[in-house]
């Protein structure tokens, strides 16, 4: 109970696009509560609804210190769906875009029923979208640069997935051989 071991400072170890601030505000760490009695699942949780936040790490540093980590969603795809949105690896809209985002991903465009990034059908079909990026990611001859964007239809045919997408002819590395 001494006053030494009294929560009085905060680091969030890693920069990332999270915006600092924003993590320190919603884990609500309890400035001047003995360090002991802090819940640190709780702060580990709150951390995790920033949208920036995949995973969070919350420890204890003595005698004063709480220390935050997270593992930050990266973007591999932005999805237009009412919204813009970064998507991540898994295919999940996961932030929405705001004036002065990079918009240097490939577009995902989700037309007339696909629109709703809740739908597990959307998901699903916006998952497709960044598995075929994965795959060019792979691909001797394609790259995902060579893909400027995707459009979801709404409607399936025959059960597939409704999707299309514009390949650059040729592509990059078709006309740079050295890299074949």
């Amino acid at each position: 109970q001494a006053p030494y071991f009294s929560v009085r400072k905060v680091d969030v170890m890693n920069p990332g696009p999270a915006d600092r601030k924003d993590i320190l505000d919603v884990a609500a760490v309890p400035i001047g509560r003995n360090i002991f009695s802090v819940d640190l699942d709780r702060i580990k949780e709150n951390v995790e609804k920033n949208p920036w936040v995949e995973t969070a790490i919350v420890t204890r540093s003595l005698p004063d210190k709480i220390v935050i980590q997270y593992q930050a969603y990266e973007p591999v795809a932005i999805l237009s769906a009412g919204n813009m949105y970064y998507v991540n690896k898994g295919g999940h809209a996961f932030y929405k875009i705001t004036k002065g985002d990079s918009l240097n991903y490939t577009f995902i465009n989700a037309e007339d029923g696909a629109a709703d990034i809740n739908d597990e059908l959307a998901q699903d079909r916006t998952s497709t979208a960044v598995n075929i990026l994965d795959w060019a990611k792979k691909s001797k001859i394609i790259q995902p640069q060579d893909i400027s964007d995707f459009s979801i239809h709404g409607s399936s045919y025959k059960g597939a997935t409704p999707l299309s997408f514009t390949l650059a002819y040729p592509p990059a590395n078709y006309l740079n051989k050295t890299k074949l």
